[in-house]
């Protein structure tokens, strides 16, 4: 039961809740065989979505704060200064990349957090294959998610 729902866990982390591309019929199948093991899911799925309330007030930023123009290009910057503003470490900000994933006429968008030294570049995409671009500056990742340190 135990390895069911940590394999469950991470199908579910894997296809961004079974919404991403990547989610084939294989992979629902490989998901339903896990939840006939006894664990509790929802509970899981639940905790997994929980955020603390500095985040959330993070999230409401992010969603006040993206740009996009008018050819389905957007950008999330999140500086130092809003770092220190919301207590949050980049990697805690980075897990907002797809937040405004949802935004209609959307088709490219990069999520840059600086981090220091460097600013970490998170690009995402809707059918565009993005990581050619990312690999022009020294990055790679995945045809539709990809991302690159920029200095």
């Amino acid at each position: 039961a135990e390895t069911a729902r940590l394999l469950y866990l991470g199908i579910v982390g894997d296809t961004g809740r079974f919404l991403f591309s990547n989610t084939s019929a294989h992979t629902m199948e490989v998901g339903a065989q896990l939840l006939k093991y006894p664990f509790d899911h929802t509970a899981e799925l639940n905790k997994m979505a929980e955020k603390d309330p500095k985040l959330m007030r993070f999230q409401g930023y992010v969603l006040q704060n993206f740009e996009m123009n008018d050819n389905g290009f957007a950008k999330v910057q999140i500086t130092q200064d809003v770092l220190k503003q919301f207590d949050i470490k980049p990697n805690e900000a980075s897990q907002f990349v797809n937040t405004i994933a949802d935004l209609r006429g959307l088709k490219i968008w990069v999520f840059a957090v600086d981090e220091g030294e460097d600013i970490r570049c998170r690009l995402r995409s809707k059918k565009v294959v993005i990581n050619d671009v990312a690999q022009q500056f020294g990055g790679g990742g995945h045809p539709n998610a990809s991302g690159v340190t920029v200095y």
